[in-house]
């Protein structure tokens, strides 16, 4: 780039000290240039602000914004060191667009494949509107194909509950990559404030830590209930309180300490690069521990299936058991395998950084499709209950031709 090239896009220093000689009543924060802006006297307590340089490419009516603070220093947030500790969030939001694709500190932009981002998302929102309609789906089939008496099993009442953190997981999802949608295809500048919105953006981030958590927790709880299961070879109906406290309490302590030591941490709106700083090891490593304790009880349950494999051709509960462990361990191998795609992902940078991003958005985004066609449609007791009602029909249809016959 030419040196008449950078004088578009970036404001030279002397020009910056000359327009900066104004003076300011009181205490203020002197003028300063981050090497991209210029920043000219700002009274404390307050915000300066002005339109993204054109370098960013950004959309119109993004802002880069610089705190004074009450003690006439400018403020430092973590992020954006290498450009002055201005906070240029809003400058590179086009361009993070997604946490599959995430802009490491400081410079270093060219390496992101900006091309593929807007077709990811499609197929992001794709597949959680389908995940969507599938746990709506299975919701509905335990409400109304199941009697009573097994929802008020507390196996049936933790699965439920699997399937609502799950459904919550997607719909937080949805509303996320929505909003990176809206700001990505319009140039409005109310549509690029949506995900830009303080607290907006920053509650997002901790519900959707929240409800990946929580979703891997139910699912702990569904396999410890298999495990008891497998021992007594009945169904349970007492603890469903205690299952409650944990499933959807535990979570928030870790994800409390996550968000607390985030938001003290980076002082810049919307905590761009949240997933690429230590503390997010606070989150991540919760959920690998809640995964293993869960591969224990799924080792547990199996063990104590094959020491009772006797009565497996006697005992029904047993047979039910052993199907319904299949289908959970089958879905904790899928949930465990995203999990660890997102954690390379994230922290390990390769040459394929894009594609692999691509992976992972299918993997995390089919959540609900693969909860439902495991845990619902293969269902023991669901199938039973389906078998049971086309036998009826059948047998009602013959009757019917046999009466038919009969009057002719």
């Amino acid at each position: 780039m030419s040196n008449d090239d950078l004088d578009k896009y970036i404001t030279p220093l002397e020009q910056c000290q000359k327009g900066s000689n104004q003076s300011l009543n009181g205490k203020y924060c002197n003028a300063t240039w981050d090497g991209i802006t210029c920043w000219y006297p700002t009274p404390t307590g307050q915000t300066a602000s002005q339109e993204c340089p054109l370098v960013f490419s950004a959309v119109e009516g993004s802002r880069v914004y610089k705190s004074c603070q009450k003690d006439g220093q400018w403020a430092t947030p973590v992020l954006w060191k290498g450009f002055g500790h201005s906070d240029y969030s809003e400058c590179v939001r086009h361009i993070n667009i997604q946490d599959h694709f995430d802009i490491p500190s400081g410079n270093g932009h060219a390496a992101v494949d900006v091309t593929i981002m807007l077709p990811a998302n499609i197929v992001d929102i794709t597949l959680l509107s389908i995940s969507f309609v599938f746990i709506i789906f299975s919701l509905l089939a335990f409400r109304f194909a199941l009697p009573k008496s097994l929802r008020q099993a507390t196996q049936y009442k933790v699965l439920n509950n699997l399937f609502v953190a799950v459904l919550i997981d997607v719909i937080i999802k949805m509303v996320d990559v929505s909003l990176l949608l809206l700001d990505n295809t319009s140039k409005e500048k109310n549509n690029q404030r949506i995900s830009n919105t303080p607290f907006l953006c920053e509650a997002i981030i901790i519900f959707k830590k929240y409800t990946e958590t929580v979703t891997h927790m139910w699912l702990l709880l569904e396999l410890h209930y298999l495990q008891l299961a497998t021992k007594s070879g009945r169904l349970c109906i007492t603890g469903y309180m205690t299952y409650c406290m944990v499933g959807w309490g535990l979570p928030t302590v870790p994800i409390t300490v996550w968000a607390v030591t985030l938001s003290l941490g980076n002082k810049v709106r919307c905590w761009p690069g949240a997933d690429s700083m230590a503390t997010i090891w606070i989150a991540e490593i919760t959920k690998l521990i809640i995964m293993l304790f869960t591969a224990g009880f799924v080792a547990l349950a199996i063990w104590r299936l094959f020491k009772n494999l006797e009565m497996l051709t006697k005992s029904c509960c047993f047979r039910r058991n052993r199907e319904n462990l299949t289908t959970s361990a089958i879905f904790y191998v899928f949930t465990f395998i995203s999990l660890i795609l997102g954690l390379v992902h994230k922290h390990i940078k390769s040459d394929h950084q894009s594609l692999f991003g691509i992976i992972v958005i299918i993997f995390s985004s089919s959540n609900g499709v693969i909860l439902s066609f495991l845990l619902c449609m293969l269902n023991w007791d669901i199938r039973r209950r389906l078998k049971k009602k086309v036998r009826r029909q059948s047998h009602q249809e013959l009757v019917r031709n046999l009466a038919e016959e009969n009057e002719l």
